[in-house]
């Protein structure tokens, strides 16, 4: 088969969509040595640490990665002659593509439209519908989503297949006390400290989390927040709300954590905190679990689904509940706790993803 994938939200700090489209090309490189890759970035640069085999090439379309960078790009795929395209982020591809795997990672914008912008939210709905008029093939990463799509969407005319995403390497780099001192002096972490892991947005909660913890320190005055995470949209409010609560000295931001030191920041907490009001997967929480401390989330379809043993709290939750869950887990060890790091394999989610093409291609 001849495959396309566009690359161009890959970027140099790794994170989200990027992150995953960075690890599912990692993956594919080392399990197809057979059919050709074709990758289109507007950056190559943003993919030089892969090691590529000679089966798959880069093509550099000059541009930014958005809608007018795609439009450009468009003559370039139909000389291709695809017989597969993987959209790991933009709806755009699966509406003009008629042999487009597209990836639904959620439909936030659909369940909680207030936590974006309405524009955005316009763009968003018209693609989507578009898509799902068109008889392709959707990728989600967890059972939620595509029960979400189904409920939502009732005449849906592609493939939804379920294919998980997976564990970064760094994940399992071994614990290093000489790693946590130097960690722990870098980011000036103090000894006791509640971590959440991710982007600074509404949908995150990160406000109710603020308010919880302002309560659960009033018994734990040892204890501070440590929110690591880049700045995402609309997150003035949780800055307004440290400074109302007068939690400037209890509230540690320590903005994007690289992956070299993320596992020790994990490591050095107490336990990890993450209340969303909606996720279409939660690498956060399976991250806490593989690196061994136990978990406080929000009690949403998604993160039942896996299968985490730790705390649940309702994500509308008053802020006196929110402390005593707090309370009620720092005495837990998380040690007698199963692992389930072994179910998230970036490889697993290519091989899946290469049985879909096959079938699909029949």
């Amino acid at each position: 088969m001849r495959i396309g994938i566009d690359v161009s939200m890959i970027d140099a700090n790794k994170a989200g969509i990027g992150y995953y489209a960075y690890s599912l090309l990692q993956a594919l490189t080392e399990l197809d040595t057979e059919n050709e890759y074709f990758l289109l970035t507007y950056n190559k640069e943003l993919i030089n640490d892969i090691k590529l085999p000679s089966n798959f090439s880069v093509i550099e379309v000059l541009g930014t990665g958005n809608l007018k960078w795609m439009i450009k790009c468009i003559p370039i795929v139909n000389k291709l002659h695809l017989d597969q395209f993987l959209s790991p982020s933009n709806l755009f591809w699966g509406c003009i593509l008629p042999n487009c795997t597209t990836v639904i990672h959620d439909i936030a914008q659909v369940v909680h439209p207030e936590f974006f912008y309405k524009k955005g939210n316009l763009f968003y709905k018209i693609e989507l519908n578009i898509l799902l008029k068109r008889k392709g093939t959707i990728i989600v990463p967890t059972k939620s989503v595509a029960a979400e799509l189904n409920r939502k969407f009732k005449n849906i005319k592609p493939h939804v297949y379920t294919v998980t995403e997976g564990l970064h390497e760094w994940v399992f780099l071994p614990q290093s006390t000489e790693r946590n001192i130097q960690v722990k002096q870098k980011y000036n972490l103090p000894e006791n400290y509640v971590l959440f892991v991710g982007t600074l947005e509404p949908r995150k909660n990160i406000e109710t989390l603020i308010r919880g913890f302002h309560e659960f320190i009033k018994e734990n005055p040892d204890y501070k927040l440590a929110i690591a995470g880049k700045k995402g949209w609309f997150y003035e409010q949780i800055y307004r709300v440290v400074e109302d609560l007068k939690l400037s000295d209890s509230v540690i931001f320590l903005g994007y954590v690289p992956e070299s030191d993320l596992p020790f920041v994990y490591d050095l907490s107490q336990f990890v905190v993450n209340l969303s009001f909606y996720e279409g997967f939660g690498l956060p929480l399976i991250e806490a679990n593989a690196r061994n401390k136990m978990i406080l989330a929000s009690n949403i379809d998604v993160y039942r689904e896996f299968d985490i043993e730790g705390g649940f709290v309702d994500p509308n939750e008053l802020p006196s509940r929110i402390a005593l869950a707090m309370n009620e887990l720092k005495n837990k060890n998380a040690n007698n706790f199963a692992r389930i790091s072994d179910t998230y394999s970036w490889k697993l989610a290519a091989s899946q993803l290469l049985e879909i093409w096959l079938k699909t291609a029949k």
